[in-house]
């Protein structure tokens, strides 16, 4: 037997408890089908090395419903970042990311499980990696202890990002950042501290 994970197959060994893994890996094949909405501005200087300006984005996609499948939720993803000069060869940069998934009564998959089993394992939040939270792995935080499932994903996501990019020599630049963030499994656990 195997199961989807987001990082590729999960494998099950001969023997092992597969009620150990999460209810989405335990499903033989589903589809999930979905449309949304995508709203962005972007009024940056540059695309690539921007030195002020701001980007935002709404996400707004729907599985299920009118679309089929065998999953139904709905995600909200609001992101922004601005960038401004501090100095000749100086950009101060902040970023904020905040998602939400709401699964739907309808999801095909039983009684008695967590709002998050209603949600595919791909379609999970997750953060970590060089594009979130830098000094944690890729999807390394994903709303559950560490070891207990290693799939996790949650439904909920925060991340603040802060960046001074300052020039050195010639084409060369460094930057001086702060991450932070989290992952919750459900909306009821949400705590910033």
């Amino acid at each position: 037997q195997r199961g989807q994970s987001l990082g590729g197959q999960t494998r099950v060994e001969p023997g092992q408890n597969v009620d150990s893994l999460d209810i989405q890996l335990r499903r033989p094949r589903y589809s999930t089908r979905l449309g949304g909405l995508l709203y962005t501005f972007d009024g940056r200087d540059d695309f690539i090395n921007p030195n002020r300006g701001s980007r935002h984005t709404v996400l707004a996609p729907h599985a299920g419903g009118l679309f089929g499948g065998d999953n139904n939720f709905e995600k909200l993803s609001l992101a922004g970042s601005a960038y401004s000069r501090a100095g000749r060869r100086t950009v101060v940069a902040v970023r904020g990311a905040l998602a939400g998934v709401n699964p739907l009564r309808e999801s095909n998959l039983g009684d008695g499980l967590r709002p998050v089993d209603g949600v595919p394992v791909e379609d999970r939040l997750y953060a970590g990696g060089s594009a979130s939270i830098r000094g944690y792995q890729e999807n390394s935080i994903n709303g559950v202890e560490r070891g207990r499932d290693p799939n996790g994903g949650g439904l909920v996501s925060l991340v603040v990002n802060a960046e001074l990019r300052f020039g050195l020599l010639g084409p060369l630049g460094g930057v001086l950042f702060l991450d932070g963030g989290n992952v919750w499994v459900n909306r009821r656990g949400v705590q910033i501290s």
